[in-house]
């Protein structure tokens, strides 16, 4: 119930109809996240700030993420691409991330003083224009994608893979 006034009742029921939403879904809050990210870094008072829902955003494409890569592995591959999944985003978001942000802040100190975080912030909130339209371009191939790494059934057919879990 708590999720109906943002809509995820919705959202749950279009996965159950096409697993592409597996990845449109997280890509369209990845893409949305950049504006609302340098609403937030941009706004002129602290009260604006707090509207822009970065945060909430940036955190929403996530677990759609970690289910396609689910999905798509074997099932006696599945631990190793969590793993590997998890290992990736945590080098990237917890390793290159911070030190890519002080970086690039240390480059423009010159040109924009104390506002240089601002900017090297932006810059890198940047990137999740990438990430989204990646997802979305890869939702394209989802079902053909999940037929392909699916387990073959007697007759030789991959269909249970585009059966919705829990169904059938």
């Amino acid at each position: 119930m708590q999720g109906r006034p943002i809509g995820l009742g919705r959202l749950c029921q279009l996965a159950a109809r096409d697993l592409r939403s597996t990845l449109w879904v997280p890509g369209a809050a990845t893409l949305a996240t950049a504006p609302f990210t340098l609403a937030l870094l941009f706004a002129p008072t602290r009260e604006l700030a707090r509207l822009a829902p970065s945060a909430f955003l940036t955190g929403f494409g996530t677990p759609g993420m970690h289910a396609a890569t689910q999905r798509l592995a074997r099932p006696a591959t599945r631990a190793t691409a969590a793993a590997l999944n998890l290992l990736v985003l945590t080098l990237i978001g917890a390793g290159l991330g911070p030190t890519l942000v002080g970086a690039l802040n240390d480059a423009f100190q010159g040109t924009f003083g104390a506002e240089a975080i601002r900017w090297s912030l932006a810059l890198v909130a940047a990137t999740s224009l990438w990430s989204g339209a990646h997802a979305l371009l890869g939702a394209r191939t989802f079902r053909a994608d999940l037929l392909e790494t699916a387990p073959k059934d007697r007759s030789g057919a991959g269909e249970a893979a585009l059966e919705a879990p829990g169904r059938g």
